[in-house]
């Protein structure tokens, strides 16, 4: 895509006189392929052009890639069914599969990992709690699936990170404005279930 989007519709200011209520909120998990995977695909598109960024390879106004496929996506509908925000997250045994896969090189990560990416949030739902729904959510998942840590990287900014932060992630690196929206980026680990024993056994001997 060029830039990292994860969050980054969320952490916009100016999001109209609009007042909605996240208790109005229905939030749905949904395996590989949706029935609304093309609706999501066109929200991202939505709330990408809103900031500005045009993801290369958009399609027919919506953006996908390999992982829609194997992913598992938390979205929120409102009252009358529309989706107003949607996120992902997908399980990997190996370093290379992670999307984004360039931001987390040289970073000691335990496997299988679970990668969080594609935040994107309806612009009269900005600033209103959405994506600490979705991220709830997310690391119900990444749990459940028996990931030992999660992954995520964003372009939102400081908000977004203070976010994620907030749930236990760990900032790894900064990301350069070239490599986001011009926002402060950061790539960020949450360690799940990771013991040292289980990731340096020789370094323990019996007696």
């Amino acid at each position: 895509m060029g830039v990292t989007t994860e969050g980054v519709a969320e952490a916009a200011v100016g999001c109209g006189a609009i007042r909605h209520d996240v208790r109005e909120l229905r939030i749905e998990r949904l395996e590989g392929q949706p029935a609304c995977l093309a609706e999501l695909q066109t929200l991202r598109v939505q709330a990408w052009t809103t900031l500005g960024v045009v993801p290369r390879g958009t399609v027919h106004g919506r953006w996908g890639d390999s992982h829609d496929s194997h992913a598992t996506h938390v979205v929120a509908r409102d009252l009358g069914g529309a989706i107003v925000a949607a996120a992902r997250i997908c399980l990997h045994a190996h370093p290379a599969e992670l999307p984004d896969a360039a931001h987390y090189r040289g970073l000691d990560l335990a496997f299988p990992c679970a990668a969080i990416s594609r935040m994107v949030v309806r612009p009269d739902w900005w600033r209103r709690g959405v994506s600490n729904l979705l991220d709830a959510v997310r690391l119900e998942v990444a749990s459940e699936q028996g990931a030992e840590c999660v992954v995520g990287c964003t372009s939102a900014g400081v908000r977004r990170i203070a976010a994620l932060e907030s749930l236990g992630f760990e900032l790894q690196r900064q990301m350069s404005r070239a490599q986001t929206t011009g926002r402060p980026g950061a790539v960020l680990v949450r360690v799940l279930r990771c013991s040292l024993l289980q990731r340096y056994p020789r370094a323990v001997h019996t007696v």
